[in-house]
Order: structure tokens, then sequence, then C-alpha cells
């Protein structure tokens, strides 16, 4: 039964038979629909996040791997100072490295909280006697420069002395901050110690302490085996209600804490309760008819809508969602916080083939490490003469080759092809997976000839005002395909010989001077067609 028939036919009965049982259904249903839509958005957040959390984590590994490969074979003190800088400019995540050389001491290069960057040494003798950290993350009382308290990642020594790169816990406070929880909820991270590790940097975060501390609890009385668990529940904190999802962050333990107080999307719910109390006592069957069509437009539409635009979120039709004016500011709000996370994921998908995404998700593949053997049509296309192209324009040419990629890839896509990946000017895709073709072959083959006609009628041109010219290789067989990667990166492709060869054959048009190469399983498959 839809949501407004139901509110009919309450509203209805209960003006006839007797107010409260409405009255009480209604609020009942009310509540329940926003703790959904709030549960919703809440693990919208939790997952904003997380990708947000990784993404720093794996940067600030990353700058260790840069300044271990500046400071390879680096003998001198300024050297290391010039590399320990380099590394920290390059990478704008960590806030600071250090070099610990058993020798001199250890050689510090910091960023301020407006992006100066210094470098300093320590001497050996001005410092007190530490171990030296073993590789991996840690949690330090304070920063190089004796800042605020922060993370530090070692990886394996680099002589004559190990290298640490930092990033402040003010840096994960400030993303906290940036995430909008409605107008008076936060966001906090937890450990299975029961301690807050970061607060948002927000002045109405002080009033969610005890909320966050509260979870924290929760999060120690887990079993060891447990830690890392998704939960949503309520808390009764001095009295005041608040709906508090908890997510694992999958580092050490620690857990994301998001915190909505229930006065934010109750209020004006039970506010209308008291109203509809008085005017279901006092009014007429006719009146509760009216009441019900009112029902229908305040209520059942707007959560209808919003129910809508949750589920388009949740297919990656980022771009259909907008803002949708209600007379009811909770519903306002809900409607303006989901436009705003459809913008903000929107920027991401940018980075990722969202058509891939929303096959995988309408299919049900799960984001994990794992695949199957397919039968696959494997097309590699790239630009003839595409190096010398680009050391002659130099970043112009960025406008020519996203021109040639879109064209590409728009007829990939309309043939029903998976646009896998682009390797510089080339471009991988592969039909038959994430969802079987029967004319698999005969459609690639199809995208082959409609991408060379699709190039040339472009009108794209080198800097010599010369068309570009397409190579294409396809070639049929058994390939793996799936989420390969690790637990944290993941990719959709294919691998193995099938796709190899099908890279080979595109790169054999050179020494024919072909546009378009194919393999014989390639042709037996497309047949006559």
């Amino acid at each position: 039964m839809r949501l407004k028939t139901a509110v009919t036919l309450l509203v209805l009965g209960g003006t006839l038979v007797t107010a409260l049982p409405l009255q009480w259904v209604w609020w009942r249903t009310a509540r329940e629909s926003s703790i959904e839509l709030v549960d919703a958005l809440s693990q919208q957040i939790s997952s904003t996040f997380r990708r947000e959390w990784w993404d720093r984590v794996t940067a600030t590994e990353a700058a260790h791997g840069v300044a271990a490969s500046l400071l390879e074979g680096e003998p001198t003190q300024a050297g290391i100072l010039r590399a320990l800088g380099a590394a920290l400019a390059a990478t704008p995540v960590p806030s600071a490295l250090t070099f610990d050389d058993k020798m001199t001491g250890r050689i510090v290069a910091t960023r301020d909280s407006v992006g100066k960057l210094t470098s300093h040494q320590i001497p050996a003798t001005g410092r007190t006697s530490e171990p030296f950290p073993k590789a991996g993350w840690r949690e330090v009382e304070v920063d190089p420069d004796g800042g605020p308290p922060a993370l530090a990642y070692s990886g394996s020594s680099v002589e004559p002395g190990p290298l640490s790169v930092f990033i402040g816990m003010d840096r994960f406070s400030d993303l906290l901050g940036a995430i909008p929880v409605g107008r008076t909820g936060g966001a906090f991270v937890v450990d299975p110690r029961g301690a807050v590790k970061i607060a948002p940097g927000l002045a109405s975060a002080a009033a969610l302490l005890p909320v966050a501390e509260l979870a924290a609890t929760i999060v120690k009385a887990r079993p060891a085996n447990a830690v890392n668990i998704f939960e949503t529940r309520r808390l009764l904190v001095q009295d005041e209600g608040y709906r508090v999802s908890l997510s694992p962050l999958e580092f050490n333990g620690w857990q994301l804490v998001v915190i909505v107080p229930e006065a934010e999307f109750l209020s004006g719910i039970e506010m209308t309760t008291r109203r509809a109390l008085f005017s279901l006592l006092s009014l007429s069957l006719l009146l509760g008819l009216a009441a019900a069509a009112l029902a229908q437009r305040v209520l059942s539409e707007p959560v209808t809508a919003l129910t809508s635009d949750l589920g388009k979120i949740e297919r990656f039709e980022l771009e259909e969602i907008s803002h949708r004016s209600s007379g009811l500011r909770e519903f306002d709000q809900f409607s303006f916080a989901l436009a705003r996370m459809a913008s903000g994921l929107a920027d991401f998908a940018k980075f990722i083939p969202t058509d891939l995404v929303r096959s995988l998700l309408a299919d049900g593949v799960r984001a994990v490490p794992g695949g199957d053997t397919r039968q696959l049509t494997v097309m590699f296309a790239d630009v003839a003469g595409f190096t010398k192209i680009s050391e002659r324009m130099g970043t112009s040419v960025i406008e020519v080759i996203s021109g040639y990629l879109d064209v590409v890839s728009g007829t990939v896509e309309a043939n029903g092809g998976t646009v896998d990946k682009y390797i510089g000017d080339a471009v991988m895709a592969f039909w038959g997976a994430p969802r079987l073709d029967a004319d698999q072959a005969r459609n690639a083959c199809r995208t082959a000839l409609a991408a060379v006609d699709a190039v040339r009628e472009s009108g794209i041109t080198d800097d010599r005002g010369e068309p570009l010219l397409v190579r294409i290789g396809l070639h049929s067989g058994i390939a793996v395909v799936g989420n390969i990667g690790s637990s944290r990166r993941l990719n959709y492709t294919a691998i193995g010989d099938t796709v190899n060869l099908a890279s080979r054959l595109e790169g054999v048009n050179k020494v024919f001077g072909t546009s378009i190469l194919l393999s014989e399983e390639t042709k037996i498959a497309a047949g006559d067609a």
C-alpha cells in the first residue's frame, strides 16, 4: 500500500472512530520515516568520510615513498633538507617529514596551518634518547614541531636512519567539521579503548561530546572479533534523544560516529501532531477528508519524492537530484542536504566510470576483490604517433586527447560496451561483462568502424592541422573479469591472454599500415555480419 493511501485511510477512520489512535499512528509513522531518512543520510555521510579518510592515509603513505626515493643516495645534510622539503611540497596532505640520522640528529620539514614550509635540524646531542619507530602507523602526542597530536607513518628504514611522515589530527578534525550533519549534528572518531580520538572543529562539538563519549563506551564493550561492525541506535543523554550511527574506518579499530539530535528532525512532527489532535477532535467527516488531502500533499508527496531521490543516489543517478522546496523546514533542509550530497558525490564520480558503477550496483556486485572467467571481446584503441604529437604540443595536447577520448568512449557506450580505462591516449574496452552479450563480437566490430568514422568526422586535428589516425585491435576469448585490486582500492577490469593479445593487435597496425586489426576468433564470432 502506498503511503498516501495509508494516511488517507487512517485519517478518515480515526475521525469516525476516535482521534487518539489516529494521532498516535500518524506520529509513529512520521517518526519512523524521518528516522529511516536520517539513517540513510548518516550512511551516505559515513561512506563519504571513509573515502576522504583513506585518501589522506594513502596520500601520507605515498609521501613516504616520494621522500624515500629523493633521499636515496643523498649523503649531505643540505641535500637531505632539500629532499624532505621537496617531498613535502609535492604532497599537500602531510604536515611534516622527519629523517633520523644516527650521527647528525633529526632533520625535520614541516608545513604550518597556512601552508608555509620550513625545515631544520635537531642535533643528536640535543635530543633525548628514543627508540627508532617500527614500520607502520602510530599515534604521537605532538607533531615534530611541538604542535597538536598527529598520526605518523614509518616505512622501511632509509640509510642511515628511519624516515617518518606525519599528518596532524587537526586535519582530520577539519574534515569532520566540513561534513554537514543537519543543523546541530556532528561526526566524531572513537577508538576501541573507549576514547574520543578526533572531534570536529566546530563550536557546536562541545554539546555533542557526551554523546560521542557514550558511543565510545559501546565500541569498547564489543568483543575483539566484533570491533569493525556497522551499528545504528538511539542514545539518551541528559534526557535528550540522539540518532547515532557507528561505522568502521578499518584503521586501528577506529569508528566514525555520526550524531543527529532527534529534536532536529522530530520537533516539527511533534508540533504537527499536537495541532492535528485538536483539529481532529473538533472537525466533522468533511474536515477529516480535507485533513487527509492535506496530509497527502504535505507528507506523502515529500516523503515519496525524498525516498525516490535516495533511490537515485543508491543507483548513482546523481545528475537527477535537485533541491525540492517544501513548506516543512525539516523536509526542505533534508532535500537541500541530499542535493548537496549528490553534488559532492558527482565531483568524485568524474574520476570513475559511472555507467559501469550503475551497472554493477544494478547487478548486486559488491565492492570486494573477486571475479570469474567470461567470454569477452576486448578492444584497444589509440592515436597513431601520439607520443610525437604530445611532445610537440605540450599541455595543449590535453584538449585534443580529451576530445578524442570522448568520441571513442561515446561509440563504445552506444554499442553496449564497457570502457575499462584510459591508458594515456589508449582506450581499453570490452563486451560481455558485467552483463552478458550474445552479440559481443559484432558490437565490438561495429564500435571499431564507428570509432574510426567518428574521430574523422569530429574534425579533431593535431598541432599541424592533420586529422588524428586511430589504430584499433580486437580479440575474443576467455578472460578473468571482476574487481581486481586490494580491499582498499579496486578496479573492475579484465586480465589474461585475451586482453594482452588485443593490445598486441592494436600495435601490429603499425606494421601493416592499417586502422583496425581483429583476430580470427573475433571474425568467427562476428559471423557474416
